[in-house]
């Protein structure tokens, strides 16, 4: 693929197709597969050999149905299979609601570039990781705020430097904060979790800064829910109580479950 988004195959070094469509290319590896097929069996190489064996699984391999590495089933690709959207588009609500909030709490705690902050845990060990002093916040790493994370701990996000020695560059601390009581957080946030990274490297502002803005298009990125899915299967989306709480995606209360859950 070059800079300017035209294919070019690899074999014949022709526009507008890849290799492995390169008509050229198969009738080349067709013409080798025929002519070491037609060679008697005690005369053939090694390359012979694998020649056939490739071509015949290649063969195989196209009449045998399409199966996809989702939900186990023929007939289409994962691309196109219908349970993983689903799925897909059940966590993505719960990460641009979860999204949403956060930015509404950074901006009630007045949590933003320019902020002073302090180490939430003020105790003697800590200082062997944060000095205990005022740090001014410098960078906001959104690209590490995901429920897909989150669930089990949010990663620090937060970049500030002491200010009792600004021009040193080195001289950094990573925060994160602790989910406040109010978010709608499922059973499957607290449970088998890790939410002491979030007391030990989580922060108190004692200066806030307003006008917190995500990057434009953050709150309606999916690509860290797609990477989530990435390796998962159906089998492991929750269905009644026969999966492990380890595979559960109830990490956050939609507003429509909520409306359920209070006129219940």
């Amino acid at each position: 693929m070059s800079w300017n988004g035209t294919v070019h195959c690899g074999y014949c070094r022709e526009k507008g197709h890849n290799k492995r469509g390169c008509e050229q290319y198969k009738n080349v590896k067709k013409e080798r597969y025929e002519r070491a097929l037609n060679t008697p069996e005690g005369d053939r190489s090694y390359y012979d050999n694998r020649t056939i064996e490739d071509w015949e699984a290649a063969e195989q391999k196209k009449s045998t149905p399409r199966k996809c590495s989702y939900c186990s089933e023929h007939g289409h690709n994962r691309r196109s299979c219908e349970p993983l959207k689903t799925h897909m588009e059940c966590v993505l609500k719960q990460e641009r609601a979860f999204r949403t909030a956060f930015v509404d709490y950074l901006s009630d705690i007045g949590l933003n570039i320019g902020s002073l902050v302090v180490p939430h845990d003020q105790s003697a060990d800590r200082r062997t990781y944060i000095d205990n002093v005022p740090h001014l916040v410098t960078k906001i790493r959104w690209e590490n705020i995901s429920i897909c994370s989150a669930r089990e701990s949010i990663d620090r996000f937060v970049i500030a430097r002491p200010v009792s020695n600004l021009v040193n560059d080195r001289n950094v601390a990573a925060f994160n904060i602790r989910a406040p009581e109010h978010w709608p957080t499922g059973e499957r946030w607290s449970s088998e979790s890790q939410r002491w990274q979030e007391d030990h490297y989580g922060l108190n502002v004692i200066s806030g800064a307003t006008g917190i803005e995500p990057p434009a298009g953050w709150l309606e990125d999916e690509s860290l829910v797609k990477g989530f899915f990435k390796d998962r299967e159906s089998w492991m989306w929750p269905a009644g109580n026969n999966v492990s709480d380890y595979y559960r995606c109830d990490w956050w209360i939609l507003e429509e479950e909520q409306q359920i859950k209070q006129s219940a």
